[in-house]
């Protein structure tokens, strides 16, 4: 009987151990993901960021870093956007002086 319990005992701290080591292989593997990912995302943040700022100056905006940031975190990266809601707005008002004086 003791000898029965005796494999049991043995048999139990041999699947711990292969669980020990599952776990312990699969935090590395999600720790190294999880490092590539944050390099990923920060390089991705980066040329995103010079993009906005190449923008920027071509539409010869005068945004400062903290806000070149804020658009950054909010994911507002469209520069170009505003123009044309500006130019859509300069036609509108066009047609409407036209309507009147027609």
């Amino acid at each position: 009987i003791e000898t029965i319990e005796n494999k049991k005992s043995n048999i139990n701290l041999k699947q711990l151990e292969i669980r020990k080591t599952q776990i312990n292989t699969n935090a590395l593997r999600f720790k190294n993901i999880w490092g590539e990912y944050n390099s990923i995302q920060t390089t991705y943040r980066d040329k995103t960021k010079e993009q906005l700022v190449k923008n920027i100056k071509i539409t010869n905006s005068n945004l400062t870093q903290e806000e070149i940031e804020e658009k950054l975190d909010s994911g507002d990266t469209a520069v170009f956007t505003s123009i044309l809601q500006e130019t859509a707005k300069a036609k509108d008002d066009l047609v409407a002086i036209e309507n009147r004086h027609a």
